[in-house]
């Protein structure tokens, strides 16, 4: 107990208040989550042209349908398609979106 005491100063502002460590906490988890919400709530919404022109190719790459859903999986395993959306909200789209032009040009509708 005497070591803790020597650990913690006399005029440490959570030893004469202890509702303050609890109104810091409080803040820091508001704090918190307003900081997730808006990292996960915001909307560029964009033509995604990475991804789709990724997807376009995987259903044409071959003839058999088997072998395009082989690919969709390894390419899902490896987060390619992830890595693909991602690069296309965080990247591609806000360049649009400030700039104008997307970067990644669209791929031919099948």
């Amino acid at each position: 107990m005497r070591l803790a005491a020597a650990l913690v100063p006399d005029d440490d502002p959570l030893t004469l208040d202890p509702s303050l460590g609890e109104h810091l906490n409080m803040k820091k988890m508001i704090l918190g989550c307003a900081l997730a919400l808006g990292l996960t709530t915001t909307s560029c919404l964009g033509p995604n042209n990475a991804w789709e022109n990724l997807h376009t190719w995987n259903r044409t790459v071959t003839d058999s349908k088997w072998a395009n859903e082989a690919i969709f999986l390894g390419l899902t395993i490896l987060p390619v398609y992830s890595l693909f959306y991602l690069g296309d909200i965080i990247i591609f789209n806000s360049i649009e979106f400030w700039g104008g032009d997307n970067p990644i040009e669209p791929s031919r509708k099948m």
